[in-house]
């Protein structure tokens, strides 16, 4: 969850390759990365609502990574924007 928050705010109008299957009907298609982002964040916060700590999912911790995630892509991107455009940069 980290690594999506923090591409939404370095890249967010990357397009993210995501694969659909439903029985016999398959799809590939492309969603930026601030709408992917959003969509897995407000669906932990959905089902954290729901089930609470009956899940054995925990969900704190997907939010809590998500909320490190934009940090550092907030970060990145306030005080190293000129390496979100140098290809040869590598963390």
């Amino acid at each position: 969850m980290a690594s999506i928050l923090a591409l939404a705010f370095m890249l967010p109008t990357a397009r993210i390759r995501c694969f659909f299957w439903f029985l016999v009907y398959f799809k590939v298609f492309r969603i930026p990365a601030i709408i992917l982002a959003a969509w897995y964040l407000g669906w932990d916060i959905y089902e954290m609502s729901l089930y609470g700590n009956e899940s054995y999912i925990n969900y704190a911790a997907h939010i809590s990574g998500a909320a490190i995630g934009a940090i550092f892509g907030i970060w990145f991107l306030l005080f190293r924007k000129d390496k979100l455009l140098d290809h040869n940069y590598h963390l």
